[in-house]
């Protein structure tokens, strides 16, 4: 799959409208806007990985590339080390939740060496002592000056469709939701349709129109076809 933070389809031109979504966007960070990410953590991540992080919001970082200006991350060493084992804290910054989970999918990535996809995870083979953050320069959309930075190609980075909502999520537990929400957070995802609830607006409409519920019933699909 290609990565939310590398040059993709521009759905700008869909989103014209885009100050729309910000209120959801500013609602949702809330007051402690780090706290989704540490939880994550320590659902995922092996004991010694449950502190070493520290995830800062912030205004503004300097783009890699004039191209990859969106939801921009830096990942760095906080105490400065450039060793190959960590002697400190790990320290992600982002101008947008999304931008740090992103962050921390580039130091699993990157540093320890694992992911997480949606049939399951390496997590369990990170190293006991969490790395620090290689001082290289890994590829051309990152600079290890002052730690690495990234940003993505596009703003809104869009996930799924009504045939997916459909067909498998209709059938999920909580558990099953709270790992795919994880892997939305990591890979940047920022736009999802959510669709949970519309077949009672459905219904009331057609109430509306003065149908009656069996009318109504054996009008409407299965839960797997209601999207």
């Amino acid at each position: 799959m290609v990565s939310p933070f590398t040059p993709s389809y521009n759905l700008t031109h869909f989103f014209r409208k885009q100050d729309h979504f910000r209120p959801c966007v500013v609602e949702a960070a809330g007051a402690k806007p780090t706290q989704p990410l540490q939880g994550l953590v320590k659902r995922l991540l092996p004991q010694p990985y449950h502190t070493v992080f520290d995830f800062q919001v912030v205004p503004e970082i300097a783009s890699p590339t004039p191209e990859n200006k969106h939801d921009v991350f830096r990942v760095s060493n906080k105490d400065g080390s450039s060793s190959s084992t960590a002697t400190g804290r790990i320290l992600i910054e982002g101008t947008s939740l999304s931008a740090l989970g992103a962050g921390l999918k580039y130091y699993l990535d990157q540093a320890g060496q694992v992911e997480l996809t949606w049939s399951g995870n390496r997590f369990n083979e990170l190293p006991a002592t969490p790395p620090s953050v290689p001082n290289v320069e890994l590829d051309s959309h990152v600079t290890s000056v002052n730690g690495h930075v990234r940003g993505s190609f596009v703003p809104w980075r869009y996930y799924t469709n009504v045939v997916t909502f459909g067909y498998q999520f209709v059938f999920w537990d909580w558990k099953r939701w709270e790992r795919e929400i994880d892997w939305m957070l990591l890979n940047g995802i920022n736009l999802l349709p959510a669709m949970v609830g519309q077949e009672y607006v459905v219904r009331q409409f057609y109430r509306n129109l003065n149908l009656t519920d069996v009318e109504i019933d054996s009008f409407l699909t299965g839960p797997a076809y209601m999207p």
